[in-house]
């Protein structure tokens, strides 16, 4: 599943000016590629909070266009280790890697699998609460792939904890954010 279109387009314009102001900011060596300064801006943003403050008072005053929701999305990002588990028509599966919750996420542009070729990573990644959805940034550093073992010993650990109400599909019931 995928966030709507013109909502996906409005984050991503957000999420890209924010992390060249980051960049800008921190005097950081400019990539050619947007998915290494965006990889770059989310890592400083998540260790340093009130980054997010300057680079946001950074970009408005190189007149950029920010989005306000955006920007309240990622103030509340999460950049973490996920397992990747599997995909549903709602959103793709992603459990904490601590195992105490499962996340159904949306993709920006592309589903999940077509990022990763395949469910059953380990990987870090970063979700945050958008448009009453939560979303994963689709940026994504595999870590490990598991293997069918490991697989189905977490699909089942992933059927106790929706069985538990511990599968959250909208972030106001997620503890990350609240």
């Amino acid at each position: 599943m995928l966030l709507n279109p013109e909502d996906a387009q409005r984050f991503i314009a957000t999420y890209e000016q924010v992390a060249f102001s980051v960049h800008r900011l921190l005097k950081l060596t400019p990539a050619k590629q947007i998915t290494r300064i965006l990889f770059t801006a989310r890592e400083q943003l998540q260790a340093n909070p009130e980054l997010l403050d300057q680079a946001v008072a950074h970009g408005r005053k190189q007149g950029f266009s920010l989005d306000s929701q955006a920007l309240d999305a990622l103030g509340q990002m999460r950049l973490d280790r996920w397992i990747y588990l599997k995909d549903l028509k709602s959103g793709s599966i992603l459990l904490e890697h601590q195992g105490q919750e499962a996340y159904s996420v949306v993709g920006l542009t592309q589903p999940l699998a077509q990022i990763t070729g395949q469910t059953g990573w380990v990987l870090n990644t970063a979700l945050c609460p958008f448009k009453g959805k939560i979303i994963c940034d689709g940026i994504m550093a595999p870590i490990a792939q598991l293997g069918p073992s490991l697989k189905r010993d977490y699909h089942q650990h992933y059927l106790k904890l929706k069985a538990h109400g511990r599968l959250h599909r909208e972030p106001q019931t997620s503890p990350l954010w609240n």
